[in-house]
């Protein structure tokens, strides 16, 4: 595994603090973070809940679907180790997908209810 703290991809698009991180330390590496940013110069108000999402999880360690559920008691287990969450009190979903052993969530879909609707939650 390399040592370096950052690689190309921490650098563009993950605020900078995205970072390399053995299973074993706290913390869910979270990827495709740019999704996120494209989506809140779109939908400003969600910026915020977005961002705090974003901290809430780096922070997570999840090794299981029920631990997601003790973190985040609203958000919604799918097939294919699948969460929906909500954002911005429910105006907005986030579909991620977890790889547990690797301590990756990787974002899916971010969208309104209007978009979410036109979608396979389970296979986006």
């Amino acid at each position: 595994m390399r040592t370096s703290k950052k690689n190309k991809s921490s650098r563009k698009g993950n605020f900078g603090l995205a970072r390399r991180m053995p299973k074993d330390q706290s913390g869910m590496r979270i990827i495709a973070v740019r999704t996120l940013q494209e989506f809140w110069k779109k939908h400003a108000e969600t910026e915020q809940p977005l961002k705090a999402w974003y901290y809430e999880v780096q922070k997570c360690s999840w090794d299981k679907p029920d631990d997601i559920l003790k973190d985040f008691p609203k958000a919604r287990l799918i097939p294919d180790n699948r969460c929906i969450f909500e954002i911005n009190h429910n105006d907005y979903r986030l579909i991620v997908k977890i790889h547990y052993n690797r301590g990756i969530v990787y974002i899916r879909f971010v969208g309104t209810h209007a978009e979410y609707d036109k979608i396979n939650a389970t296979t986006i």
